[in-house]
C-alpha cells in the first residue's frame, strides 16, 4: 500500500523478465509486458489475472493504456506495434513502420493518437481508430530515445542519441524549436503541467529546462556526477525529481533553478522516479537498481525545503544524511542517538522513560 509501504498483491504469471506496465485510468487494473512475448491484464484488488494476450513476435518492451481507458498499445522488439481492445481483449490493429525494436509507447492526452519511439533513430505517430501512421520523425542523427505529448496535446518532444531535443507541432508536424546544448545523448524528455517548459537530460548528468514558446534554456541544472536515469515535473510544476547513476535523488526549484534537497549514498543507481498523485502531491518514489522502493515526503517552504523518508521496501544498509527527525515523536534516546549517528538532523520529541 502507498501509505505504508507493505505489499499489497504479488502477481505471478509471466515466465520470464517483466520490462513494463502501466495501471489504468481509474487504476483498478495493470497490464505488463515480458520478455515472455506475453502481455497480462490484472485486477489490482485481487491480484487475478483477468486477461493474457499472446500474439507478439519478440520481447514487450513497452506498453501504455489510453487516457480513456478503453485500449493498450504494446510495442516489442522485432518493431511492431499492437492495440488491443480492453473489453475483448482483441488485437484491432497493428503498426508496421518501424525495423528495428520499440522503446516506448505513449498516448496524446485526447487518446486519439499515439506515438512510439524506435532504435530505428525515428519516431512515429499514429491514428488510434484507423491504425494509421500519421508521420515519421526521421531526421534524428542518432536513436530516438524519448518522446512525450504535451498536456493539451498541441506538442510533440522527441529526444535522441544526436544530443539534440526537438519540438514539433501536432496540428501540422512543422518541426518549432531544436534544442541543442547536451554534450551527451539526450535520454529523458518531459513537459511541466502547464506545458510551458520542457525538460531533458541524459547521459551528460545535466539537466535543462526549456521554454517551449522561444525554445530558449531557461536552466541548467548541475550537480549529478553520473548520468540521469530519471526525472519527473511534480504535479504543480514548480520542482523536478532527477535520479542518477552517481546513486542520489536531487530536488529542484523550477523558478530559481537551485537544488533544493539531495538523497545520497543509495548505494545502488536509481532507475525510476515519480510524484504521487494530486491527493498527495508532497510525496515521490524512487525505485533502485537493487530492486527496493522508497517513498519520501517534502516538507518545508523556499530555502527550508526538507524530504522525509515514509518508509522503504527494504532497507541493506541505513544512511540518513540530513534527513529531517524535527518533532518525531515517540523516539527514544537511543533510537535518535542511533539516526542522528547515521546522518539524521532536527530535535524529536524523545518518549518518556517510564
Amino acid at each position: 500500500m502507498v501509505e505504508t509501504g507493505v505489499c499489497h498483491q504479488v502477481l505471478e504469471g509471466h515466465t520470464d523478465w517483466i520490462r513494463s506496465f502501466a495501471y489504468s485510468p481509474r487504476g483498478d487494473m495493470i497490464v505488463s509486458g515480458s520478455d515472455d512475448n506475453t502481455l497480462k491484464l490484472w485486477e489490482v484488488e485481487s491480484g487475478t489475472c483477468r486477461q493474457p494476450f499472446s500474439d507478439h513476435d519478440g520481447w514487450i518492451e513497452a506498453v501504455a493504456y489510453s487516457p480513456q481507458g478503453d485500449q493498450v498499445a504494446s510495442g516489442d522488439w522485432s518493431g511492431m506495434v499492437k492495440l488491443w481492445d480492453m473489453e475483448t481483449g482483441a488485437c484491432t490493429h497493428i503498426l508496421i513502420g518501424h525495423t528495428y525494436r520499440v522503446r516506448s509507447v505513449v498516448y496524446s492526452p485526447k487518446g486519439n493518437q499515439i506515438a512510439s519511439n524506435s532504435y530505428d533513430n525515428t519516431a512515429r505517430l499514429w491514428d488510434t481508430k484507423s491504425g494509421d501512421c500519421l508521420y515519421a520523425i526521421s531526421d534524428h542523427y542518432g536513436e530516438a530515445n524519448s518522446i512525450a505529448y504535451s498536456p493539451l496535446g498541441d506538442l510533440f518532444a522527441s529526444a535522441s542519441e544526436d544530443r539534440s531535443l526537438k519540438l514539433f507541432d501536432v496540428e501540422n508536424w512543422d518541426c518549432r524549436h531544436i534544442l541543442v546544448g547536451h554534450t551527451d545523448s539526450v535520454k529523458f524528455v518531459a513537459f511541466s503541467s502547464n506545458g510551458n517548459q520542457v525538460a531533458s537530460g541524459g547521459f551528460g548528468g545535466t539537466l535543462k529546462l526549456w521554454n517551449v514558446d522561444t525554445g530558449c534554456c531557461l536552466h541548467a541544472f548541475t550537480g549529478h556526477t553520473d548520468a540521469i536515469t530519471s526525472m519527473a515535473f511534480s504535479r504543480n510544476g514548480g520542482e523536478m525529481v532527477s535520479g542518477s547513476r552517481d546513486n542520489t535523488v536531487r530536488l529542484w526549484d523550477i523558478v530559481s533553478g537551485q537544488c533544493r534537497a539531495v538523497i545520497q549514498d543509495l548505494n545502488y543507481e536509481i532507475v525510476s522516479t515519480e510524484w504521487g498523485p494530486l491527493s498527495d502531491a508532497d510525496c515521490f518514489v524512487i525505485g533502485c537498481e537493487d530492486g527496493s522502493v522508497r517513498r519520501w515526503r517534502v516538507t518545508g517552504e523556499g530555502d527550508e525545503r526538507h524530504v522525509q523518508l515514509c518508509w522503504s521496501s527494504a532497507i541493506q544498509s541505513l544512511c540518513l544524511r540530513k534527513a529531517l527527525i524535527q518533532d518525531v515523536r515517540g523516539l527514544s534516546s537511543l533510537n535518535m542517538q542511533l539516526l542522528m549517528q547515521r546522518g539524521a538532523v532536527g530535535e524529536p520529541i524523545l518518549r518518556r522513560s517510564t
